[in-house]
Order: C-alpha cells, then sequence, then structure tokens
C-alpha cells in the first residue's frame, strides 16, 4: 500500500494507519498473554478472498473468548458513548437542571457512581477525553479501511467517516456530520457499526439503547463497580 503523506520524524510523522499495525497489535498481545513454555506455538494468518481482508483473516490470540467477539464489543462501546452518552453529560455539565431528562444519569452516575459532572469539572474532562478517544479510535480505522488497495471489512465506513481529521487537526468531518444528521444514531442499529452486516430481530437502535441505559438499575446489585466505572459497565454490557 501505498503512503502517501509520511514524514521522516519529528512532530510532522503522523502516516496514515495501516492494517498492518492491527496484525503488529495483535502478535505483540499474543506474545505477552503466553509463558516462556506456550511460546513454541504461532499463530497462523492468510486471506480467504485474495482482495479482501475481514475479521476471519485476523488471528484469533484471544485467551477467553473470540476476538471478532470482543473487538465488536469495544467498537460498539466506544459508538454509543460519544454518539449518545457523552452528548447528555455534556448537556448536564452546562445546565445541573437536565438531569431530570436523563434517568440513567441520576442512576448509575450521581447516585451509584458518586459523580455529578456540573460541580466536578475534572471528571466531566474526563468523559470528554474519553469521547476524543472514540473519534480518534474511529478516524484510525478509517485509515486502515482506505489505505490499502484490498478491500477492508471491519467497521462501518460511514460512521468512521464522521471523525476524520484534516491537517490542521481538525475535526473537519465530526461537526459536519452532527450538525447534519443529528438524529442518525438513533435510527442506526448499533449492530450495524461492526461489519458483515447481517439482519437481526433484536436490533439495538439509539432509542432501544437509551432505554436499556435507564433500566439498568435492575443489575447493578450484580456488579463490585463503582464510580464512573459503573457506567462504563452498563455501556459495554449492553452493547455486547
Amino acid at each position: 500500500a501505498e503512503v502517501k503523506k509520511f514524514s521522516l520524524g519529528s512532530k510532522a510523522q503522523e502516516n496514515e494507519a495501516n492494517i498492518v499495525e492491527m496484525y503488529a497489535a495483535l502478535a505483540a498481545f499474543d506474545f505477552f498473554n503466553k509463558n516462556e513454555y506456550d511460546r513454541g506455538s504461532v499463530p497462523m494468518i492468510g486471506r480467504k478472498e485474495e482482495d479482501c481482508i475481514t475479521w476471519d483473516d485476523l488471528p484469533d490470540v484471544c485467551v477467553d473468548g473470540r476476538l471478532k467477539d470482543k473487538m465488536a464489543t469495544y467498537i460498539r462501546f466506544l459508538y454509543a458513548y460519544r454518539w449518545n452518552v457523552l452528548e447528555s453529560l455534556e448537556k448536564i455539565a452546562q445546565d445541573e437542571s437536565y438531569d431530570k431528562y436523563v434517568a440513567w444519569y441520576k442512576d448509575l452516575v450521581k447516585k451509584a457512581g458518586g459523580i455529578d459532572v456540573y460541580h466536578d469539572k475534572a471528571m466531566m474532562e474526563h468523559f470528554k477525553d474519553l469521547g476524543e478517544y472514540a473519534e480518534r479510535f474511529f478516524a484510525w480505522m478509517y485509515d486502515i479501511i482506505n489505505s490499502s488497495p484490498r478491500s477492508i471489512k471491519l467497521v462501518n465506513q460511514d460512521v468512521c467517516s464522521a471523525c476524520v481529521y484534516d491537517s490542521d487537526d481538525n475535526k473537519k468531518g465530526l461537526f459536519s456530520f452532527w450538525k447534519k444528521e443529528k438524529q442518525k444514531f438513533f435510527k442506526l442499529d448499533i449492530y450495524q457499526v461492526v461489519l458483515p452486516i447481517t439482519e437481526r430481530k433484536d436490533k439495538l437502535d439509539g432509542k432501544t439503547f437509551w432505554q436499556s441505559l435507564c433500566n439498568y438499575t435492575k443489575q447493578m446489585k450484580k456488579t463490585e463497580a463503582t464510580g464512573s466505572e459503573i457506567l462504563m459497565q452498563a455501556i459495554q454490557n449492553i452493547c455486547k
């Protein structure tokens, strides 16, 4: 794959991401999760189709569970958090009275987690940092999808394109995307963020996700989580 924009070093070295990075990360993960007696085995990788890379072409190096299932949950978590949860947290941080419209905030964040984002500005910055990380993750996936002459079918490209950064590190795609299609989240089935897209009876659109988050207090007796971890655990479990 041709590297179109690159630098030999310094701060300007912001090369576009490549699918090879994902293979390298999985290799490191595999190495550090094996003890010295297991390192004689090496996962084999290869493509089923000549000009296409899918989840099935990535080595399954997970100790517990399947790589695709774990990554799919992680990706859906980042998507749901950034385009649903964070927006409400930001509104409450600006207007304390807005929490009356957000049942999951009062139950999972303020009551159970002991967090008040209107007064706790430092914690709100942490929430925003996670949102920015989510944006950069999808921008990274966008680079990976578009860096190769082969078709890379891992994540819905429309979702990734919303977080593309320009050369000045401005979120050129994000703001125009969110302004024009603010309600898109509530129409898109979150299961369709990760490819391949399959038809399901149990769709997880924004409304369904929101309702599940509001009703999550019934499952809180089973968790030992504290603080912001309660909210994060709830989002992750819903996105599995």
